[in-house]
């Protein structure tokens, strides 16, 4: 990886060649600080720069404290002069690194200011104290598109800055390199290094003082600004979505719809069709609910004139629900987890033997899965081990769902099959032991939801198809899609659909592609029409081009008919691009690991003139411009005396000829 070519080559360079003193030249030294050059150039941004080390120490500072100054780019602008403005371009867990932009100004020169984009790597030793942090410019095109260059300022290159942090007899001790181009011409690198080593010595200095600043704050030792993924070794390669808690649910729920066990009825539902019901007893318990013996339901039915879609998304939306289902007062949607969504809903339980209960509140887990070959879905929710945010009532009560799952899928021609399963401690004491009444109660419960989710579900259809004949919006679930195919790490709130389409070339479409969070950037929640149809056909777009011919023929049938027309259609696009995102993401993650950075060993030549030689060119030019100005200066005095005669000569001939005798 990147990060570790580049830790390895600081190592080398301070652990190693920097310890021989054949390399450098003689140190100078000022405040505490040894300042010393390479012998030779070596090779970064096109031409030769030296190798520039400090070794100096950092009193009543601890290594930590010197780390967490150094890192803090944004906040060096406070005390470094030089450094007038740090953009943070973002968080790149892929590569454990950090993206910064920095501009810096030349005191007291008329010149431009210079330029970085670089990464940021980090490596930490918390038992004994040894950090290395490390700047670098190499490879940074991706740096380079997430912010355009300021128009006013050269870019640079720092193709190695590496500091080692440990231990000091007073403090810290810390060892530094640089090796940076600014492009000075006509000067080379060496000459501006060199003749300005005094205020790198003053940089030092005011990096003491802010170090003791962090020190005096009393930090943990090891409370450290980075984040953790910043700082250990890990193996290189694309990390796919956390999906335990998902996968667990999905599983306990396939097993639950496939158990077909107890009491079978059968109901009619008043839009038309049979409700089938199975009914078992089992005991539930949990998030501090006494365990029961309650029914585990079991049912399925049939939807006509809908397709397994259409079902999900009627289902799926808990935030909507309270609009079909009456025994459901509100309900509201949290953050994601492990492949997962928190959900928190409130319900009226019914009468039971002219007993009005109070309202019961439950705290759940929802998670979803399709599978697009046969166009199935599963749905399944099942309560967390604790209350994930506070009542909605003071007066209700806890409920416990041990498991409310759902299949969905084809039912022949137009209609769509639904099997469903509830198991649910509605935490009603005593009363649960009359079981007969329970039963009686469940049974109707069963019927009213699934004759509300028939309706919503048509109800969803028609809006649909009004939209594919009218235009429009829907009006579904904007989070579904985090469901159905949670997104990796590392995802990158810069990278969208539309700058993936401005990318200048496939290699950076590519690349912003696999680091697009695909359900925040099609969440359509809360669009209009117009602003909808814009995000369609861009994402149609952004497939037909490079993505189409590295596509799955399933997932080419999503886009078979081009833009979506509808949020539903955009949802199904949003999961086939979800799978080709991470066939990307392994491509390019792979790329990066294997790829080489330059050889900034390599010895090479100056770009520019040594100030001495630069000096005497001027003289020179000085001296050469005195002769010109005095060879011009002789050769019109010259001219000047040649007219004379030549005037006075002319006079004397026509002096003559008057004078004749006639």
């Amino acid at each position: 990886s990147l990060r570790r070519a580049l830790i390895d080559a600081a190592e080398q360079r301070l652990n190693v060649w920097y310890r021989d003193d054949a390399n450098l030249e003689a140190p100078k030294e000022r405040d505490g600080v040894m300042f010393r050059l390479s012998k030779e150039d070596k090779a970064c941004g096109g031409n030769g720069v030296p190798l520039s080390f400090m070794e100096f120490d950092v009193e009543d500072a601890r290594p930590v404290d010197v780390l967490n100054t150094l890192v803090d780019v944004q906040r060096q602008t406070t005390w470094d002069l030089t450094n007038t403005k740090a953009h943070f371009l973002g968080d790149m867990e892929l590569l454990q690194a950090r993206g910064w932009a920095a501009i810096f100004h030349v005191n007291g020169l008329p010149v431009a200011d210079r330029e970085v984009f670089e990464w940021q790597f980090a490596q930490a030793n918390f038992s004994t104290q040894e950090f290395w942090v490390i700047y670098s410019s190499l490879q940074n095109d991706e740096l380079l598109q997430k912010q355009p260059p300021d128009a006013g300022s050269t870019l640079m290159q720092n193709c190695l800055g590496a500091y080692k942090i440990m231990p000091g007899p007073k403090g810290t001790h810390v060892l530094m390199t640089q090796q940076i181009n600014t492009h000075p011409w006509p000067l080379d690198a060496r000459s501006v290094v060199s003749t300005s080593w005094g205020k790198s010595v003053d940089w030092v200095n005011a990096f003491r003082t802010e170090s003791a600043k962090q020190a005096a704050l009393g930090w943990n030792a090891s409370n450290v600004t980075l984040p953790r993924w910043m700082l250990e070794d890990r193996p290189c390669g694309a990390t796919p979505a956390d999906v335990e808690l998902r996968n667990s649910m999905l599983a306990h729920a396939r097993t639950a719809l496939a158990d077909a066990q107890g009491a079978e009825s059968s109901k009619q539902l008043p839009g038309g069709g049979t409700l089938r019901i199975w009914r078992r007893s089992a005991a539930c318990g949990g998030c501090g609910v006494s365990s029961a013996t309650v029914p585990a339901w079991r049912a399925e039915f049939q939807v006509a004139g809908v397709e397994p879609e259409d079902v999900f998304n009627a289902l799926v939306a808990k935030g909507a629900e309270h609009e079909w289902n009456s025994r459901l007062v509100r309900a509201g949607v949290s953050g994601y987890h492990s492949g997962a969504r928190g959900v928190h809903e409130e319900f009226q339980p019914p009468e039971v033997a002219f007993h009005k209960w109070a309202p019961r509140e439950l705290w759940e887990w929802q998670a979803a899965n399709h599978t697009a070959h046969n166009r199935s879905y599963i749905l399944a929710l099942a309560s967390a081990t604790a209350p994930t945010s506070e009542r909605f009532s003071s007066g209700s009560a806890t409920a416990v769902q041990c498991l409310a799952a759902y299949e969905i899928s084809p039912a022949g021609a137009n209609a769509t099959s639904i099997t469903l399963t509830q198991h649910l401690n509605p935490n009603v004491g005593a009363l649960s032991f009359f079981r007969f009444l329970w039963n009686f109660v469940g049974e109707q419960l069963l019927v009213d939801f699934a004759s509300g989710l028939a309706g919503r579900a048509v109800q969803l259809r028609a809006s649909r198809d009004r939209a594919a004949a009218e235009g429009g919006v829907v009006g579904v679930d904007g989070g579904a899609l985090g469901l159905l195919a949670p997104p990796p790490p590392d995802r990158n709130a810069s990278s969208t659909v539309a700058s993936a389409l401005a990318a200048p070339n496939t290699k950076a479409l590519l690349a912003t592609f696999a680091a697009i969070d695909l359900p925040s950037a099609l969440n359509t929640s809360g669009f209009a029409p117009r602003d909808f149809a814009r995000l369609a056909a861009d994402v149609a777009a952004l497939f037909s081009g490079e993505l189409h011919s590295a596509a799955t023929d399933e997932e080419r049938a999503a886009f078979a008919r081009g833009a979506a027309a509808d949020e539903v259609l955009l949802q199904l696009q949003g999961e086939a691009l979800a799978t080709l995102q991470w066939r990307v993401l392994q491509n390019v993650t792979r790329d990066m690991c294997n790829s080489d950075i330059p050889d900034i060993n390599n010895n090479k030549g100056a770009g520019g003139l040594p100030l001495m030689l630069l000096a005497g060119v001027g003289v020179s030019a000085v001296a050469l411009l005195v002769a010109c100005v005095t060879c011009v200066c002789c050769r019109c005095w010259r001219k000047r005396r040649a007219a004379r005669a030549l005037a006075e000569q002319r006079l004397l001939h026509s002096v003559d000829a008057t004078c004749q005798p006639g």
